[in-house]
């Protein structure tokens, strides 16, 4: 994802989906698993998009990357 000092945008919670299966490059824990579960509950309108972006938060946050914005919805 990206690269040091590089930004990315994550726009929506079918963006945060692909970035966590195609670009996150580091070791997939616990926040990891939680994040992709939230997206695909929100994807199939099981959960609201707050419950995605909690998630993803907490697993860029593992992964040691900042998030200064977070995706609408």
């Amino acid at each position: 994802m990206g690269g040091r000092d590089q930004w990315i945008n994550i726009p929506s919670t079918r963006a945060a989906a692909e970035c966590l299966l195609r670009s996150w490059q580091r070791e997939w824990g616990p926040p990891h698993k939680q994040a992709r579960e939230a997206c695909i509950a929100v994807l199939k309108g099981e959960q609201p998009p707050e419950f995605a972006r909690q998630a993803f938060v907490e697993a860029a946050r593992e992964a040691g990357i900042l998030v200064v914005g977070v995706f609408p919805g």
